[in-house]
């Protein structure tokens, strides 16, 4: 079992990350290992994760409470895994701390790859993708 959270400080008030980080068409975007992205119904979406050099299809049932918390959790994909992104106004307003929890068990999977190499490849994706996120919704801001 690999467990990880991290802790982002974004520049953007909370409303902005929020709806950023919870549209799907984004997650390509912000999240390096999602390659593709399908919505689904019943709050679901078939995402396709390329890391490590493997390729995988998992199905992620969302839920959320609106500018607050992102839970995902798999009901599809090959191993395991769930996450939350909790959300909270910091500065008057003005920002965002974000932090990131993301759970797996790959068990096997990725063969003779010790679990503790797995853990620092994602915490490395996830320090990227995090920090990445700030600069993503400057960019969509400016397309509006």
């Amino acid at each position: 079992m690999i467990s990880i959270k991290q802790t982002f400080y974004l520049d953007h008030n909370i409303k902005d990350v929020y709806e950023f980080v919870n549209d799907s068409g984004n997650e390509v975007d912000w999240v390096s290992s999602v390659k593709q992205v399908e919505q689904l119904a019943n709050d679901q979406l078939k995402l396709l994760y390329d890391f490590l050099g493997r390729k995988e299809t998992f199905v992620m049932q969302i839920t959320t409470e609106a500018y607050h918390l992102r839970k995902y959790t798999s009901t599809e994909g090959v191993f395991p895994m769930k996450g939350e992104q909790r959300f909270e106004s910091i500065k008057n307003g003005n920002a965002t701390k974000f932090e990131w929890y993301f759970e797996m068990d790959p068990g096997k999977y990725f063969g003779i790859i010790p679990l503790l190499i797995i853990k620092k490849a994602t915490e490395k994706v996830m320090k990227k993708d995090g920090t990445n996120l700030n600069k993503l919704i400057s960019q969509s801001m400016m397309s509006v």
